[in-house]
């Protein structure tokens, strides 16, 4: 996980004929590099599992793929077994065998492809049935083998607190970004209105506007200022001429 803890997780098998040909060519790759089985029985197998998905189509695929991994997992470990043994008698007896105890699985890759009879039991005639209607593919499917498109599903892993709280924080982030679009939407409508392309430095001290400088307002008098009219000598003028009686 992020956070450095470990978590156990159930990953399903391929859902078709395509992606177990991926997957079957990194356990093939990993075989030959470490020197297990030699590419002809790896590539024997191979087109063995092809042929079976193209004869009895994708509808069986599960049971199909249920039927490797029993191979794989169980099969290919009891024959290992058989075989030993038979060397193991053949030697005793001073016959001769064509068993490689140091390369074993060469000659177990090579007789489970051999034995018919397990993989008719096994899958042509359970597939047989069900591509004919007689029963589903419920009835054959053990549950020790599931396919990614099965209704089950692996649970999703546990997002650590910090990157919660993180994804938290970055929607509000996002949320501030997107306030500030919104405000340079308005910005750009004003800018189509005919107004500055930028906004003014100081604006309009009279109406307090930011589209245009003081000079430029409509309430701007070029002769504030001159002649007695700033601040409090008119103001003080005026409030003298009124209590007078004097018209100014």
């Amino acid at each position: 996980m992020r956070d450095g803890t470990f978590m156990t997780v159930e990953l399903f098998g391929p859902p078709n004929i395509d992606l177990w040909s991926g997957c079957y060519d990194v356990l093939a790759t990993g075989c030959i590099m470490l020197g297990a089985v030699r590419r002809p029985y790896l590539a024997a197998y191979k087109r063995w599992i092809i042929k079976l998905a193209a004869i009895y189509g994708p509808v069986v695929w599960h049971l199909l793929y249920q039927t490797d991994v029993r191979c794989r997992s169980e099969l290919m470990q009891e024959v290992f077994q058989v075989l030993l043994a038979e060397h193991n008698a053949a030697k005793m007896s001073k016959m001769p065998t064509d068993f490689d105890p140091t390369k074993p699985w060469d000659a177990v890759w090579k007789r489970v492809l051999e034995m018919k009879d397990w993989w008719v039991d096994e899958f042509e005639r359970p597939a047989g049935l069900i591509n004919a209607k007689v029963m589903g593919i419920s009835a054959v499917i053990g549950g020790d083998v599931q396919i990614a498109t099965s209704h089950h599903r692996a649970p999703a892993p546990p997002q650590p607190a910090a990157q919660i709280n993180g994804a938290g924080r970055g929607s509000k982030r996002q949320r501030k970004r997107e306030k500030g679009s919104k405000g340079g939407g308005k910005d750009k409508k004003h800018q189509s209105n005919g107004s500055p392309s930028g906004p003014t430095p100081e604006g309009c001290k009279i109406c307090k506007a930011t589209d245009h400088t003081f000079t430029q307002c409509n309430q701007y008098d070029p002769n504030f200022g001159k002649n007695g009219h700033k601040g409090g000598k008119k103001a003080k003028g005026a409030k003298g001429g009124n209590k007078g009686g004097k018209n100014w």
